[in-house]
Protein backbone atom coordinates (compact mmCIF):
# COMPACT_ATOMS: atom_id res chain seq x y z
CA UNK A 1 0.00 0.00 0.00
CA UNK A 2 1.83 3.63 -1.13
CA UNK A 3 1.96 6.61 1.24
CA UNK A 4 -1.30 8.38 -0.68
CA UNK A 5 -3.79 5.31 0.48
CA UNK A 6 -2.49 5.21 4.03
CA UNK A 7 -3.30 9.07 4.97
CA UNK A 8 -6.89 8.41 4.41
CA UNK A 9 -7.18 5.29 6.28
CA UNK A 10 -4.70 6.25 9.46
CA UNK A 11 -7.33 9.81 9.50
CA UNK A 12 -10.58 7.46 9.69
CA UNK A 13 -8.70 5.32 12.17
CA UNK A 14 -8.06 8.55 14.23
CA UNK A 15 -12.09 9.97 14.22
CA UNK A 16 -13.35 6.44 15.03
CA UNK A 17 -10.92 6.31 17.73
CA UNK A 18 -12.36 9.81 19.15
CA UNK A 19 -15.63 8.92 18.66
CA UNK A 20 -15.51 6.03 20.66
CA UNK A 21 -13.40 7.59 23.36
CA UNK A 22 -16.37 10.16 23.28
CA UNK A 23 -19.18 7.82 23.66
CA UNK A 24 -17.31 5.68 26.72
CA UNK A 25 -15.94 8.95 28.43
CA UNK A 26 -19.08 11.25 28.87
CA UNK A 27 -18.28 14.36 30.23
CA UNK A 28 -14.68 13.82 31.60
CA UNK A 29 -11.47 15.38 31.09
CA UNK A 30 -10.55 13.04 27.92
CA UNK A 31 -14.38 13.80 26.37
CA UNK A 32 -13.47 17.49 26.61
CA UNK A 33 -9.72 17.07 24.79
CA UNK A 34 -11.98 14.79 22.12
CA UNK A 35 -13.78 18.70 21.78
CA UNK A 36 -10.98 20.53 21.68
CA UNK A 37 -9.52 17.75 18.94
CA UNK A 38 -12.38 16.60 16.68
CA UNK A 39 -14.47 19.84 16.43
CA UNK A 40 -11.89 21.66 14.00
CA UNK A 41 -11.93 18.65 12.03
CA UNK A 42 -15.86 19.07 11.65
CA UNK A 43 -16.34 22.14 11.11
CA UNK A 44 -13.92 22.53 8.28
CA UNK A 45 -15.62 19.41 7.03
CA UNK A 46 -18.97 21.45 7.29
CA UNK A 47 -17.79 23.70 5.32
CA UNK A 48 -18.98 22.51 1.94
CA UNK A 49 -18.86 24.64 -1.39
CA UNK A 50 -20.50 24.45 -4.35
CA UNK A 51 -19.01 26.57 -7.03
CA UNK A 52 -18.37 29.81 -5.49
CA UNK A 53 -21.08 29.68 -2.81
CA UNK A 54 -20.67 28.49 0.54
CA UNK A 55 -23.02 25.65 1.67
CA UNK A 56 -24.10 26.73 5.72
CA UNK A 57 -25.51 25.09 8.50
CA UNK A 58 -25.55 27.75 10.93
CA UNK A 59 -22.87 26.77 13.04
CA UNK A 60 -20.54 29.92 14.87
CA UNK A 61 -18.01 29.37 12.11
CA UNK A 62 -20.28 29.31 9.61
CA UNK A 63 -22.28 32.50 10.82
CA UNK A 64 -18.74 34.08 11.16
CA UNK A 65 -17.87 33.19 7.47
CA UNK A 66 -21.16 34.64 6.80
CA UNK A 67 -20.24 38.09 8.03
CA UNK A 68 -17.18 38.05 6.62
CA UNK A 69 -18.47 37.59 3.21
CA UNK A 70 -21.19 40.36 3.62
CA UNK A 71 -18.39 42.69 5.01
CA UNK A 72 -16.61 42.00 1.81
CA UNK A 73 -19.59 42.82 -0.14
CA UNK A 74 -19.92 46.09 1.34
CA UNK A 75 -16.11 46.54 0.76
CA UNK A 76 -16.51 46.27 -2.74
CA UNK A 77 -19.79 48.41 -3.16
CA UNK A 78 -17.90 51.11 -1.65
CA UNK A 79 -14.52 50.93 -3.71
CA UNK A 80 -17.40 50.43 -6.57
CA UNK A 81 -18.50 53.84 -5.68
CA UNK A 82 -15.52 55.77 -4.80
CA UNK A 83 -14.31 55.13 -8.33
CA UNK A 84 -17.93 56.86 -9.79
CA UNK A 85 -16.55 59.68 -7.78
CA UNK A 86 -14.51 62.87 -9.55
CA UNK A 87 -12.43 63.03 -6.18
CA UNK A 88 -9.53 60.95 -4.83
CA UNK A 89 -10.74 58.51 -2.14
CA UNK A 90 -9.48 56.26 -0.25
CA UNK A 91 -10.74 53.80 2.31
CA UNK A 92 -10.60 53.05 5.71
CA UNK A 93 -11.60 50.54 8.33
CA UNK A 94 -13.52 51.98 11.51
CA UNK A 95 -11.55 50.85 14.94
CA UNK A 96 -13.33 52.47 17.82
CA UNK A 97 -17.12 53.59 17.59
CA UNK A 98 -17.83 56.25 20.36
CA UNK A 99 -21.61 56.96 19.69
CA UNK A 100 -23.61 56.45 22.92
CA UNK A 101 -23.62 60.48 23.98
CA UNK A 102 -24.26 63.38 22.00
CA UNK A 103 -21.12 63.50 20.93
CA UNK A 104 -20.68 61.02 18.33
CA UNK A 105 -17.43 59.65 16.21
CA UNK A 106 -15.40 57.03 15.17
CA UNK A 107 -11.54 56.34 14.91
CA UNK A 108 -10.42 54.95 11.75
CA UNK A 109 -7.13 53.95 10.46
CA UNK A 110 -5.98 56.13 7.87
CA UNK A 111 -4.32 59.40 9.06
CA UNK A 112 -1.99 62.29 7.80
CA UNK A 113 0.27 59.61 6.43
CA UNK A 114 -2.30 58.71 3.65
CA UNK A 115 -3.35 62.24 3.06
CA UNK A 116 -6.47 62.90 5.31
CA UNK A 117 -6.44 66.10 7.07
CA UNK A 118 -8.85 67.81 8.97
CA UNK A 119 -12.27 68.74 7.09
CA UNK A 120 -12.19 66.01 4.56
CA UNK A 121 -15.56 64.50 3.94
CA UNK A 122 -16.37 61.12 4.83
CA UNK A 123 -18.94 58.88 2.98
CA UNK A 124 -20.55 55.29 3.05
CA UNK A 125 -22.49 53.91 0.08
CA UNK A 126 -22.25 57.21 -1.28
CA UNK A 127 -24.00 59.23 1.61
CA UNK A 128 -22.28 61.52 3.34
CA UNK A 129 -21.55 59.95 7.39
CA UNK A 130 -19.09 62.45 8.37
CA UNK A 131 -16.34 64.66 8.23
CA UNK A 132 -12.80 63.98 9.67
CA UNK A 133 -12.00 66.22 13.07
CA UNK A 134 -8.86 65.32 13.59
CA UNK A 135 -5.74 63.85 12.49
CA UNK A 136 -2.92 61.45 13.44
CA UNK A 137 -0.12 60.00 11.41
CA UNK A 138 -1.64 56.64 11.12
CA UNK A 139 -5.21 57.24 12.36
CA UNK A 140 -8.34 60.08 12.61
CA UNK A 141 -11.31 60.57 14.12
CA UNK A 142 -14.46 61.38 12.07
CA UNK A 143 -17.31 63.25 13.62
CA UNK A 144 -20.76 61.85 12.48
CA UNK A 145 -23.61 63.50 11.10
CA UNK A 146 -25.54 62.43 14.19
CA UNK A 147 -22.91 64.36 16.57
CA UNK A 148 -25.18 67.48 17.89
CA UNK A 149 -22.28 69.95 16.70
CA UNK A 150 -22.65 68.67 13.23
CA UNK A 151 -23.35 70.97 10.64
CA UNK A 152 -23.57 71.07 6.84
CA UNK A 153 -25.40 73.71 4.49
CA UNK A 154 -27.82 71.73 2.32
CA UNK A 155 -30.28 71.17 -0.07
CA UNK A 156 -32.95 69.83 -1.84
CA UNK A 157 -32.43 68.14 -5.32
CA UNK A 158 -36.20 68.27 -6.31
CA UNK A 159 -36.75 71.88 -5.64
CA UNK A 160 -32.94 73.51 -4.82
CA UNK A 161 -34.17 74.65 -1.78
CA UNK A 162 -31.53 75.42 0.59
CA UNK A 163 -31.30 75.09 4.33
CA UNK A 164 -28.67 73.69 7.47
CA UNK A 165 -28.45 70.28 8.50
CA UNK A 166 -28.32 69.86 11.84
CA UNK A 167 -28.66 67.71 15.20
CA UNK A 168 -29.83 70.80 17.56
CA UNK A 169 -32.82 69.14 18.48
CA UNK A 170 -31.99 66.01 19.38
CA UNK A 171 -32.11 64.49 16.30
CA UNK A 172 -31.05 65.01 12.57
CA UNK A 173 -32.96 67.31 10.94
CA UNK A 174 -32.72 69.81 7.93
CA UNK A 175 -33.58 73.26 8.91
CA UNK A 176 -34.46 76.88 8.05
CA UNK A 177 -36.23 75.69 4.73
CA UNK A 178 -37.73 78.53 3.22
CA UNK A 179 -40.28 76.83 1.52
CA UNK A 180 -42.60 73.52 1.81
CA UNK A 181 -41.07 70.55 0.83
CA UNK A 182 -42.41 67.14 -0.22
CA UNK A 183 -42.01 64.50 1.87
CA UNK A 184 -39.00 61.75 0.71
CA UNK A 185 -37.12 64.76 -1.14
CA UNK A 186 -33.21 63.91 -1.71
CA UNK A 187 -31.26 66.26 0.55
CA UNK A 188 -27.99 66.76 -0.67
CA UNK A 189 -24.34 69.40 0.14
CA UNK A 190 -24.50 72.83 -1.61
CA UNK A 191 -20.80 73.06 -1.31
CA UNK A 192 -21.74 77.13 0.32
CA UNK A 193 -19.84 76.14 3.45
CA UNK A 194 -17.35 75.45 1.73
CA UNK A 195 -16.25 72.50 4.04
CA UNK A 196 -17.80 69.77 2.12
CA UNK A 197 -18.15 69.66 -1.99
CA UNK A 198 -21.55 69.83 -3.64
CA UNK A 199 -23.63 67.41 -4.31
CA UNK A 200 -23.07 64.67 -1.39
CA UNK A 201 -26.52 62.94 -0.58
CA UNK A 202 -27.18 62.64 3.07
CA UNK A 203 -30.64 61.64 3.47
CA UNK A 204 -34.30 62.18 2.53
CA UNK A 205 -36.97 64.34 4.53
CA UNK A 206 -39.35 63.29 6.50
CA UNK A 207 -42.10 64.67 8.62
CA UNK A 208 -42.46 68.39 8.95
CA UNK A 209 -41.41 68.40 12.06
CA UNK A 210 -42.14 72.74 13.07
CA UNK A 211 -42.05 76.01 11.71
CA UNK A 212 -39.56 78.11 13.31
CA UNK A 213 -41.02 81.05 12.30
CA UNK A 214 -43.27 82.49 9.41
CA UNK A 215 -40.96 82.37 7.10
CA UNK A 216 -38.54 78.76 7.66
CA UNK A 217 -39.82 75.15 8.57
CA UNK A 218 -37.50 72.00 10.26
CA UNK A 219 -37.82 68.48 8.35
CA UNK A 220 -37.21 65.36 10.15
CA UNK A 221 -33.86 63.94 8.19
CA UNK A 222 -33.98 59.94 7.30
CA UNK A 223 -30.74 58.77 7.18
CA UNK A 224 -30.40 55.96 4.96
CA UNK A 225 -26.98 54.91 6.58
CA UNK A 226 -27.09 54.54 10.63
CA UNK A 227 -23.58 56.22 11.02
CA UNK A 228 -23.40 54.10 14.59
CA UNK A 229 -22.80 51.50 12.96
CA UNK A 230 -20.31 51.55 10.15
CA UNK A 231 -17.82 49.42 9.36
CA UNK A 232 -15.58 50.52 6.72
CA UNK A 233 -15.79 54.45 4.62
CA UNK A 234 -14.53 56.30 1.93
CA UNK A 235 -12.56 59.78 2.63
CA UNK A 236 -12.32 62.20 -0.12
CA UNK A 237 -8.68 63.78 0.33
CA UNK A 238 -6.75 66.18 -1.79
CA UNK A 239 -9.49 68.79 -1.92
CA UNK A 240 -10.21 71.89 -0.84
CA UNK A 241 -14.08 73.34 -1.34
Amino acid sequence: MNESNRAPIFISIVIVLLVAVRLISGLDPVARAYDGILNPITSRINKLTVGNEVVTGGSPAELELKQLKEENRLLRDQLSFAGDLPYETIAADVMRKRTNGPRKYVSINRGSSDGLKIGDSVLSAGVLVGVVSSVNRGSSDVQLVTDAQFRATARAVDSSAQGVVTNQYGSTSFNLVPRELSEGSVIETDGSDEVFPPGLAIGKTGSLVASNNSVFNRYVLVLPINPGQLDTVIIIVGEDF
